[in-house]
């Protein structure tokens, strides 16, 4: 299971990028930030195996949002 969220500099959740399961393929996602104001943002992206829950990974981000 994927899931890939973006916060703000206050840590208030901006948007869900992905939140499904996946298989085990390169994939991208995009984040499309016009409705958002310049700024740092952070990603937090998650991913459980679904056969192995004790199975995890997490990273957590900074991004710089220029217009």
């Amino acid at each position: 299971h994927v899931v890939i969220r973006i916060y703000n500099a206050l840590g208030q959740e901006m948007s869900t990028l992905v939140d499904e399961v996946q298989e085990q393929v390169y994939r991208y996602a995009t984040w499309d930030g016009s409705a958002f104001a310049n700024g740092v943002y952070f990603y937090r992206f998650q991913a459980t195996s679904t056969v192995n829950p004790s199975m995890a990974l997490q990273k957590i981000g900074t991004m710089i949002l220029l217009k």
